[in-house]
């Protein structure tokens, strides 16, 4: 299709940013990346991601706080580096030892909830840690690890297995959000499914309903090639492009972040 006409750039944003998705979006975006401001920048940010990881390879022991650094990380440092790898090990380690069988719809927590500046939300049981976890696994070359490979085959099952994903929404978007960034599973049936189910859920003016965040379920699509796929993400383009802010980025709360979403999906379509 044509590339969308956007009412105005959505890079403003980024232009000063320190954040990892600002760092990315100027390297990437906006060719900021041989300027000294930039460089300056970098450095200051990507020392303090890296800043106070604990001898076990996690940060405050916490597995939100290890996700995030680590996909900072991503984002900025892009390869692995020992920070890197102890962190993964770390998350590879908890997510080995979780219970599956706690994933229940029906005790889930609605996907209303974000996970400030990551590609996941709040969900119930150990779908968050698998998601995340995997996810990173895959960005950072792991994506082939026998365990990583043998976890994502369990939450194929999970996925694909749910009477009614819709019930934990949350859940299930973690777990398509590791499923969409591996080669090899972006393809899988659990994967194809969840997508029809997002189709079937997509409304005639384009978002996915209440328990589907808008940007990221966007984000999560453009990541797949599918013609069911295309056909949600092409419904989606007006609604994207009448929620522009005035100053080019999305979304009330998080524009930086809402706005890194959009624009990275509309780059990986080249739309943009």
């Amino acid at each position: 299709m044509d590339r969308p006409i956007l009412k105005r750039s959505p890079l403003t944003v980024f232009a000063n940013s320190r954040t990892p998705a600002g760092l990315y979006a100027r390297q990437k975006w906006l060719g900021a990346s041989g300027s000294r401001s930039w460089h300056t920048d970098f450095d200051v940010t990507v020392a303090a991601i890296m800043a106070d990881q604990l001898p076990d390879g996690s940060w405050s022991g916490s597995v939100d706080e290890t996700a995030r650094r680590l996909f900072g990380l991503h984002l900025t440092v892009r390869e692995t580096c020992p920070a890197v790898d102890n962190g993964l090990d770390w998350l590879l380690d908890r997510m080995a030892r979780e219970d599956y069988g706690r994933l229940s719809p029906a005790g889930a927590c609605p996907g209303s909830g974000a996970v400030k500046g990551m590609p996941f939300v709040v969900s119930a049981g150990p779908t968050y840690l698998a998601g995340a976890t995997l996810f990173l696994a895959t960005v950072f070359g792991r994506g082939d690890q026998r365990l990583v490979r043998k976890q994502y085959e369990m939450c194929c099952r999970l996925l694909i297995r749910l009477p009614q994903p819709w019930m934990d929404a949350a859940s299930a978007h973690n777990l398509f959000r590791a499923l969409v960034v591996h080669p090899d599973f972006s393809d899988y049936d659990a994967t194809r499914f969840y997508a029809q189910h997002l189709a079937e859920k997509q409304s005639s003016a384009g978002h996915w309903g209440e328990l589907f965040s808008f940007y990221q379920t966007f984000n999560a699509l453009a990541h797949m090639r599918a013609e069911i796929v295309d056909e949600q993400l092409e419904k989606a383009l007006p609604m994207l492009i009448h929620a522009q802010n005035s100053d080019g980025s999305w979304g009330g709360q998080e524009p930086e972040w809402n706005t890194f979403l959009a624009v990275h999906a509309l780059k990986s379509r080249d739309w943009l």
